[in-house]
């Protein structure tokens, strides 16, 4: 986890996120409005997402996670994959409405936040930006 390394351009590389949706054209989607500020990871399944955080060699700053998927729902997933990655900024999403769980979870502050669809890309982007600053922020700030 080397946010410290800069690019060929001197600059920081762009936040890395993982998107895991089990609706393929949901990722499409976030990819499409989102590319040009992040380096998108995409997951179909709750299970795929474990094993990108599992295998990925610059972990992700953020995980932004349907809250309703088959087999794995967005719950299980965030609390495990919380349990591997306890520093990295996970957010739930749902165009369903905000639920006793995801409260709970934002209560212990488990999740960073609950994002509705249909997305605002523009109140989503700085959002994302904001808490993957955060982030490599409090990753510098650990590494000695």
């Amino acid at each position: 986890m080397n946010w410290s390394t800069v690019n060929s351009a001197g600059s920081m590389p762009r936040p890395k996120v993982l998107y895991v949706d089990d609706e393929p054209f949901s990722g499409v989607l976030f990819k499409l409005h989102l590319n040009t500020s992040f380096d998108i990871i995409s997951a179909t399944s709750g299970e795929a997402g474990l094993r990108w955080l599992n295998r990925l060699r610059h972990l992700p700053s953020i995980v932004l996670c349907e809250l309703y998927m088959t087999k794995m729902d967005g719950i299980e997933f965030v609390r495990r994959g919380k349990f591997l990655l306890p520093r990295i900024s996970f957010f739930l999403t749902s165009s369903s409405p905000l639920n006793e769980d995801v409260l709970e979870l934002l209560n212990e502050s488990t999740i960073e936040g609950f994002y509705h669809k249909p997305f605002n890309h523009e109140f989503i982007k700085e959002r994302l930006l904001k808490a993957s600053q955060e982030s490599v922020q409090y990753l510098k700030s650990t590494a000695h």
